[in-house]
């Protein structure tokens, strides 16, 4: 029989102890809502819908609390949730990712789901749990890009994104 602790544990216990990130311990979980309708026209391939403002600081968004329900975009229709270009807190920038958090979501019919249900996103600090730790000096701009097909007149996404901060 083995007894093993987790690092957050472990960094508690420690002597001194070792800080904890609220985005990993005691953060308080919070909910952005967004209601998005395109415009008179279709967009093509590379359209962007902003969907939120994600607050300056440390947060954590859980990709599989964030939820999103569409209408239908037609045939080929495709998604990606990302980012737009941001700058970390010591002033490094951070390039546009389209789709960093969700990666090809098929839209061609009506629907909704967790975005951790869909494909995972291609940024590199997606965890094994499906959470992404994003830093940023002044928020950070989640936007979905139109990956296949276009984005009808009048399409709607509504939704929201979960993400822990202090």
């Amino acid at each position: 029989m083995t007894q093993e602790k987790s690092t957050q544990i472990q960094n508690l216990e420690a002597q001194p102890p070792i800080g904890i990130p609220t985005t990993d311990w005691k953060g308080v979980k919070r909910i952005m809502r967004f209601e998005f309708e395109q415009g008179g026209a279709a967009g093509p391939v590379g359209s962007t819908a902003e969907l939120v403002r994600l607050p300056a600081g440390n947060v954590r968004v859980l990709l599989e609390e964030c939820h999103m329900h569409r209408t239908a975009f037609g045939a080929s229709g495709s998604l990606d949730i990302g980012w737009q270009a941001y700058s970390k807190p010591d002033g490094t920038a951070v390039d546009a990712d389209a789709d960093a958090l969700v990666d090809g979501l098929n839209v061609v019919s009506a629907g909704d789901g967790l975005w951790g249900a869909s494909s995972q996103g291609s940024g590199s600090g997606v965890d094994a749990d499906k959470s992404f730790l994003i830093e940023s000096k002044s928020g950070v701009t989640v936007q979905a890009t139109v990956a296949g097909g276009n984005i009808p007149a009048g399409a709607k996404l509504t939704g929201y994104v979960t993400y822990v901060q202090d």
